[in-house]
């Protein structure tokens, strides 16, 4: 999603949506972070790639739910 200029908007629209916090620990994410994107509605079950079904969150919060 970094690779493009496309994929840092929309990374950069979920991030300002969530406040630039983590969806699962509330706590900030900044530029130094190791985030994570996932879909809220995963694909499998008719979710889309769109900014407003996507959520960030940290690395480590992915592994550890």
């Amino acid at each position: 999603m970094l690779n493009s200029a496309r994929g840092r908007r929309k990374l950069h629209r979920v991030w300002l949506r969530q406040d630039g916090m983590c969806s699962n620990c509330q706590q900030p994410i900044t530029m130094d972070t190791r985030l994570d994107v996932t879909h809220i509605v995963k694909r499998t079950d008719g979710g889309t790639d769109a900014a407003s079904n996507l959520q960030v969150h940290h690395l480590s919060c992915r592994r550890n739910p």
